[in-house]
């Protein structure tokens, strides 16, 4: 799979343990169409447990996904890929979100897209 990253450098993202934060990311994508993409996100969780966020395109909620723990430092980073989300446009902006029902609590270093690898939805 071809990652397009939009990366921070030397930073990151944290805050996202309060319902209602939230972190939005614009893609670059060489189509218009719609279709359906491979979103890749570069995280840290040191909670004992998984955490869930809401993933939204264009402010349409797609479903809430899951970031596994990495390790017991929030220094260590770790990927996840949610295949078959929906996008439409050059720059659709995705955002993950603390919602009600999410247990949030992970820090964001950076998102990109690809395709899918036609596996069920995360």
């Amino acid at each position: 799979m071809s990652i397009q990253a939009i990366r921070s450098v030397r930073s990151r993202y944290d805050g996202l343990w309060a319902q209602g934060a939230a972190s939005s990311f614009m893609l670059h994508r060489a189509s218009e169409g719609q279709g359906s993409g491979a979103i890749t996100v570069r995280y840290a969780n040191a909670n004992s447990d998984a955490r869930t966020m809401t993933l939204s395109v264009d402010g349409r909620v797609v479903r809430q996904v899951s970031f596994p723990k990495v390790s017991d430092s929030w220094d260590a980073w770790g990927t996840v890929t949610f295949d078959n989300v929906p996008l439409s446009g050059r720059d659709p902006v995705v955002t993950l979100s603390c919602r009600a029902g999410d247990t949030g609590s992970i820090n964001l270093d950076w998102l990109g897209h690809g395709e899918s690898s036609g596996k069920a939805a995360s």
